[in-house]
């Protein structure tokens, strides 16, 4: 539609509200002649879409002064009051606009319905608001539930905004196509029961008489004269009563369907006076009563319930004097089991309060992102404690029915935005038990320091929130210390209701090709996107394609790519991550990036979409690919080898010191002299070895360009020399002579040059000094690749009994040992 005028004659004659599209789509106008059975205004607008408005008095747009009061969706021009711009953004639900004139001292109220775009969102909400009133019900009907009490208090007698939402939770269990089937079955097929039904038959019918039809022989009047028929009696009454079988349908089961429309209709009659009675507190006494939008809600589920009392099955039906709850037909009997159930799930969920909620529904909106955040985290919390195994989760030291809290309006569901909602339980598994964490909107904030505990939990820079995040780290270690020892790992998970669609045609290409409006949101603070009022996103919905072509395009919702940016910011800011996935409710089959060969680290999407059956059983595709990366990720946890683990092995040897740092001059000789490519000093080993003269050093250094120290047991048994793999290892060597502790020089060994020798061999083939007169029998002997002369940099192995006792009695041996190159260049001069 191109523009709708709304007229206000209500306000003033001949006002009217003109409202036109800023783009040239189609279908961001609508007239919704259904609306109000959704309780929604008939005019309608599209979400993420901005519109102009002009304000006309007897058709003109200015000459007067009636103006749209200015709000953040309500834009008016500076030169001209009576127009502007209105701008919904992602609100959904209903905008009031209040519209007011200083000169007329008149005001008033146009109500303006925002919808999704997407095509389903009022079957989605539902199916949103439904699935977690029943899980919250489930929580509540447990039998350990700390809040099995009973709550007597007048419901009523509370906060406005909490008899919303418990009318809102009590509205998803019988404002549904589940109830009204179940009432259908009912009255098409109804519990009977066969009573005595009397009835006047002519006595000329009846063949069995009884006392009772004997004494009515002799009382009963309207007789007729018969002589001799019956001794001692001169006439007979032409009628007598008789009784019969007939089949009633006022049995318990009934009476008790009856007595829960009753009730639900009490109920919805009583927030009805409440609502009305809220929304014209302030009121002036000749104003007209104002009907708000909740009291609209409320009235139009008494008129169904209303509707289903007044049919011709119920009239026969007597209030109930108790209630057999425990009939088996109430309890099995499709139709009759859905009423109980709704009946028994009525009286908890009309005294839950959801502050949360708020952000829902309240003030007439209907944000369904929100509540499509609300919702996955109970799908996930499902999820999530059956894949894992979980007998008993627990909520910060309390069990998980702890989210449903007892306060002084009732029952209270903690579970709220921005406030972290934490469930902890064990999984035990077949090879490798650990501990699982599942929190909502915790918050990973800003730690410098590694070494101090619970700081480190956290972010590499500024603090960030993801929607929920999975943590798991081996069973018997506190969180604090597995985030100490690289023991944990964070999975996370972000909801995004709002996509990108794109035509099945088109969906290669723009898988690839980027939007320009993608290319601007990329370059924006992930943290401030949300509050961007200005921002103007293009979402495609469903929609019929031209009347040449006479059918429906088909298209894909996809996530859009700069919410992929945004895992990617997750798992690399937030420290300890080991993947990020968005969950969007979209047509798109799963999508899963891979970092390595396993399946963390990752990033990736799934696509979850609200349904009216939340049975597992019968789940959809989408369901099914996030179970099954739930049951890869536990497989993965089991494992004791995987890559992911040694790396997390590796990061805490290196985390675990403070790291060497220098500009040592030594080291950057050995540089500067080509000595290594690539190592690391901390890794690095450099052999600490003796050398018996200046004959042996000459050998070493000049003739046979080698080193040999003594391996093995002495040729007369006494003694033993062992060598361990750093010996082994050693990719330099720094000699001693007993008595001259400082050297100036540093001899890199060449890799793999390690060979054992005999004194004979020794001897003949390397040529080792006679004059040494060596006695053991045999030798490791070390290929000296090159010699680096440090000149005034030299080596005090005076110094290294300060790093570990022990180094001092093996020089005093004058046995060999290794250190590493970190350590050496602490011993400089």
């Amino acid at each position: 539609m191109e523009k709708i005028k709304i007229e206000l004659e209500h306000i003033e004659k001949n006002l009217v509200l003109k409202i036109e599209p800023k783009s040239k789509k189609t279908d961001t106008l609508i007239v919704d002649e259904d609306a109000e059975s959704y309780n929604e205004a008939i005019h309608q607008l599209l979400e993420g879409h901005f519109y102009d408005y002009t304000i006309l008095l007897n058709g003109k747009g200015s000459d007067h002064d009636f103006e749209l009061e200015q709000k953040s969706y309500v834009q008016p021009r500076v030169s001209n009051k009576s127009m502007g711009v209105l701008a919904p953004n992602y609100y959904v639900g209903t905008l009031e606009l209040n519209i007011k004139s200083a000169s007329l001292l008149k005001t008033g109220k146009i109500p303006l319905e925002v919808r999704s775009e997407k095509t389903f969102y009022r079957s989605e909400y539902q199916y949103m608001l439904n699935d977690i009133a029943s899980y919250c019900i489930d929580l509540l009907m447990q039998v350990e539930s700390p809040v099995s009490q009973s709550f007597e208090s007048d419901i009523f007698q509370i906060d406005e905004r909490a008899v919303y939402q418990r009318f809102v939770f009590v509205k998803s269990l019988i404002d549904c196509d589940e109830f009204e089937e179940a009432i259908g079955k009912i009255i098409s097929n109804p519990s009977t029961k066969w009573v005595n039904e009397l009835v006047e038959r002519d006595i000329r019918n009846i063949r069995h008489l009884n006392s009772k039809n004997i004494r009515e022989l002799c009382s009963k009047s309207n007789r007729i004269k018969c002589d001799n028929i019956i001794p001692g009696l001169s006439s007979i009454p032409m009628k007598i009563n008789s009784s019969r079988k007939v089949e009633s349908v006022d049995t318990s089961e009934n009476r008790f369907v009856k007595h829960a429309l009753n009730t639900f209709l009490s109920f919805c009659e009583n927030c009805e006076k409440l609502f009305i009675k809220n929304a014209n507190k302030n009121k002036k006494s000749e104003s007209p009563i104002i009907v708000s939008k909740e009291a609209r809600e409320a009235k139009r589920l008494m008129e169904k319930l209303n509707n289903l009392l007044n049919h011709e099955f119920f009239k026969e039906i007597l209030s109930p004097n108790t209630l057999k709850l425990n009939s088996s037909l109430l309890q099995r009997r499709s139709g009759y089991r859905e009423v109980l159930n709704a009946w028994l799930r009525f009286d908890l969920a009309a005294k839950l309060v959801w502050k949360g909620g708020d952000d829902v529904y309240r003030g007439g909106k209907k944000n369904v992102a929100a509540l499509y955040e609300y919702w996955l985290f109970f799908v996930l919390l499902d999820l999530i404690k059956n894949k894992f195994n979980i007998e008993t989760i627990r909520h910060k030291e309390m069990e998980i029915n702890n989210l449903i809290t007892g306060d002084k309006n009732g029952l209270g569901l903690r579970l709220e935005s921005g406030v972290d909602t934490s469930l902890q339980g064990i999984h035990k598994g077949e090879s490798r038990s650990f501990q699982v964490k599942f929190s909502f909107n915790k918050t990973f904030g800003n730690s410098q320091n590694y070494e101090k505990g619970k700081k480190i939990m956290g972010s590499w820079t500024i603090p960030f929130r993801p929607d929920y995040t999975l943590s798991i780290w081996p069973k018997g270690m506190e969180e604090g210390n597995a985030e100490e020892n690289e023991a944990i790992v964070h999975i996370h998970f972000d909801s995004k209701y709002k996509l990108n669609s794109y035509d099945i045609e088109k969906w290669e290409e723009a898988d690839e090709k980027e939007t320009d409006e993608e290319k601007i949101e990329s370059q924006i603070d992930f943290e401030e996107i949300t509050d961007l009022q200005e921002r103007k996103i293009e979402i495609e919905s469903l929609k019929k394609n031209s009347s040449q072509q006479n059918k429906v395009r088909e298209r894909r919702n996809i996530y859009k790519k700069v919410d992929l940016y945004k895992m990617h910011t997750y798992k690399d800011a937030i420290r300890r991550s080991g993947g990020a996935y968005i969950l969007y409710p979209g047509t798109t089959p799963e999508k899963r990036f891979e970092g390595f060969h396993e399946i963390l680290p990752g990033l990736g999407a799934f696509s979850i979409k609200p349904q009216k059956d939340r049975d597992p059983t019968k789940a959809h595709e989408d369901y099914k690919a996030l179970d099954n990366f739930i049951s890869d990720v536990i497989k993965h946890f089991e494992e004791k080898l995987t890559q992911r683990e040694k790396l997390s092995k590796k990061v805490q040897t290196i985390f675990k010191e403070r790291p060497f740092r220098t500009k040592d001059q030594i080291l950057q000789k050995i540089i500067e002299d080509e000595l290594v490519d690539d190592f690391l000093p901390e890794e690095t080993h450099v052999l600490i070895g003796y050398y018996k003269g200046a004959k042996h050093l000459e050998w070493i250094e000049d003739i046979g360009k080698k080193y040999n120290i003594r391996y093995g047991k002495s040729s007369n048994g006494k003694a033993t020399y062992n060598v361990d793999g750093k010996i082994i290892n050693a990719s330099y060597l720094v000699l001693h002579n007993g008595k001259n502790f400082i050297d100036d020089k540093i001899y890199k060994l060449k890799k793999d040059s390690v060979m054992l020798y005999d004194l004979e061999r020794l001897k003949n083939e390397l040529y080792y000094p006679s004059q040494l007169k060596s006695k053991h029998p045999c030798y490791l002997v070390y290929e000296i690749e090159k010699v680096a002369k440090l000149g005034n940099l030299k080596f005090d192995l005076n110094k290294l009994p300060e790093l570990n006792v022990k180094y001092s009695e093996l020089v005093k041996q004058y046995k060999p040992f290794a250190i590493t190159l970190a350590e050496l260049l602490k011993v400089r001069t």
